[in-house]
């Protein structure tokens, strides 16, 4: 969705749209334009603020795999919310999509997804590098969420690890309440790196 406005006449235009292409785009119409407004003014500002809901891609992307990625150890990572992401977990309750990230950890190999998609919000682990010659990691995680003074603690024990797929918390996030404060860990322990 798009929303375009004109800073000095506070003029505000919104829509919703599917870009398919290079170079297309969206604008105000004619008809929407105070012309006798705009020609008594020196200049005027526009402004736009654009919302992503999806992306789709022509392919999928191919992973990441090559003899220079070092193989995952036993990790921890701790991913405190910021303020914007907790109010959208929250109360962010309409019919759309949206995904974060947290940043990059294990040697740079995985990342944590907060995720808005068909009614739930959801926490994935994901793997986005492998190293050459690695089919997969086992690992047990410890999944564990701090909100305000209070913690909630998951182990998932056996978990396959492959390149490109998430791995999705057993915490549901969907119940969180009129928290300040979120928080999530995660403990990563490689039992069993099998190779193809």
């Amino acid at each position: 969705s798009v929303t375009i406005w004109i800073k000095e006449l506070d003029l505000m235009y919104k829509t919703s749209m599917i870009l398919r292409r290079v170079g297309a785009g969206v604008g105000i119409g004619s008809d929407m334009l105070p012309f006798e407004d705009i020609k008594k003014m020196d200049s005027f500002t526009f402004e736009a603020d654009i919302d992503v809901h999806g992306i789709k891609y022509k392919q999928d992307i191919p992973p990441i795999i090559s003899s220079k990625i070092a193989e995952i150890k036993d990790t921890e990572f701790m991913w405190n919310i910021d303020d914007d992401l907790l109010q959208k977990i929250k109360y962010d309750k309409a019919d759309t999509a949206w995904v974060c990230y947290s940043d990059n950890f294990g040697n740079n190999c995985m990342i944590l997804e907060c995720i808005r998609s068909r009614g739930e919000n959801k926490l994935g682990l994901k793997l986005l590098k492998m190293p050459l010659g690695v089919d997969r990691y086992v690992v047990d995680i410890v999944w564990t969420v701090y909100f305000d003074n209070q913690e909630m603690t998951v182990n998932h024990e056996n978990v396959g690890l492959r390149v490109q797929k998430r791995t999705w918390s057993p915490i549901s996030l969907d119940h969180v309440g009129d928290i300040s404060i979120l928080s999530f860990k995660l403990e990563i322990k490689v039992k069993e790196i099998q190779r193809n």
